[in-house]
C-alpha cells in the first residue's frame, strides 16, 4: 500500500526512518456553519481537491480560528445565519485584514447589506458548486480588485 494514500490531498509528506510524518499547511481557507454535517461534507470534498480547511461551527469559533492562524487564511466561507456571532460581523472583521469572503445562505439573492467586494452563494448547491466557486474566486484574488460575484446554485450547472 502506497503511504501517502492514507493523506489528504495536499499533504506533504516527509520520511524520518521508516514513519511518515505529514506536514500540515496552515489552513488558507476557513469554513464556517452552524450545520456540522455540511461543514464536514464541503471540508471534506475541499481537502480532497487540495486545500487546507479549518472549520468552525459559529462566527466567534471562526474569528478565533482566524486570528490563531494570522496571515494564511485567505478566503472565509460563511453562512450568514448563525447563533453568536453572524457571517455578515465575522465577514467585515477578516475582511479589513484582506481576508477574501464566500457568503452562503439558503436566501435566494444576498441580502443588501453585503459588501460588493464580497462573493455569494445561494444554498442549495453541490460541493462541486462551491470548490469551483472557490478557486474561481481564488483565482481572481491574484489580480486586481474586483466585484464580488453572486451565483445561484443553478447558474453553475
Amino acid at each position: 500500500m502506497d503511504i501517502t494514500s492514507i493523506f489528504p490531498a495536499g499533504h506533504k509528506l516527509e520520511l524520518i526512518g521508516k514513519m511518515a510524518v505529514s506536514l500540515v499547511s496552515p489552513p488558507s481557507i476557513l469554513l464556517v456553519d452552524d450545520n456540522p454535517d455540511l461543514t464536514g461534507l464541503f471540508s471534506q470534498y475541499l481537502r480532497k481537491a487540495g486545500h487546507a480547511v479549518a472549520t468552525a461551527g459559529d462566527g466567534l469559533e471562526g474569528l478565533e480560528i482566524f486570528r490563531q492562524n494570522p496571515g494564511s487564511i485567505r478566503l472565509l466561507v460563511s453562512d450568514i445565519d448563525m447563533p453568536r456571532m453572524s457571517g455578515t460581523e465575522l465577514a467585515r472583521i477578516v475582511a479589513r485584514e484582506g481576508c477574501l469572503v464566500l457568503l452562503i445562505t439558503g436566501l435566494a439573492f444576498p441580502p443588501k447589506e453585503l459588501d460588493p467586494t464580497w462573493n455569494f452563494l445561494a444554498k442549495p448547491f453541490t460541493p462541486r458548486v462551491l470548490l469551483e466557486t472557490i478557486e474561481q474566486i481564488l483565482a481572481r484574488s491574484s489580480g486586481p480588485t474586483q466585484p464580488g460575484v453572486a451565483v445561484r446554485a443553478s447558474d453553475s450547472g
